[in-house]
């Protein structure tokens, strides 16, 4: 499973999805945060105080709300060790989903 923003300059978005269309004997999943940079994949930041301050600008993502992405990875990386570790079905349908969601039209 490859968790990526695609304007990541860390672990370069190009790379990672040359990654994931490499991958072979394996299924693989690939979750793309739009606009999203390396702190996609990461914790919440820690509070907005004085003494913590280079520390949240480190971790900030600033295209997606932090609490929101660990949400999201949670979700996904919960199904996908549920199927390829438990062995179990009931999470598929949380992997199946339309590709490229947000350029869907309402309706459908």
């Amino acid at each position: 499973m490859f968790i990526v923003g695609n304007q990541d300059r860390t672990a370069i978005y190009g790379g990672v999805k040359y990654l994931f269309e490499n991958a072979v004997n394996s299924d693989s999943y690939m979750l793309v945060y739009q606009n999203g940079i390396h702190e996609v994949a990461v914790n919440s930041p820690p509070p907005i105080a004085e003494e913590y301050f280079l520390e949240y600008i480190h971790y900030q993502e600033p295209a997606w709300d932090n609490r929101r992405c660990n949400n999201i990875n949670q979700h996904f990386i919960t199904a996908f060790l549920g199927i390829h570790l438990k062995g179990t079905g009931e999470y598929q349908d949380s992997l199946d989903l339309v590709p490229n969601f947000q350029r869907c039209q309402p309706g459908r």
